[in-house]
């Protein structure tokens, strides 16, 4: 819909991990997507990933029950936040 922005395929290299730094680009990204009227975000992240899951969690994200088709091996996992 109109008032959700998706996203997607999102990931810190491994060599600048544990600094912070996707915690810093996920608050401007929220901010820069309240900026253009969206009032959610969907995040999705693969299950191999639960420091990614951990992160959206930690922002205030809640992990939604939805299934979504695999991809490949992977199963991803859908967040929702509300501005």
């Amino acid at each position: 819909d109109d008032t959700t922005a998706e996203l997607k395929r999102i990931w810190t290299d491994s060599r600048h991990r544990r600094r912070g730094h996707a915690r810093v680009l996920m608050a401007r990204l929220e901010a820069d997507i309240a900026a253009r009227g969206y009032t959610r975000i969907y995040p999705t992240t693969g299950d191999r990933q639960p420091e990614a899951a951990a992160l959206y969690v930690s922002m205030g994200y809640t992990r939604l029950d939805e299934p979504l088709p695999a991809e490949g091996e992977v199963y991803p996992i859908a967040f929702l936040k509300v501005l």
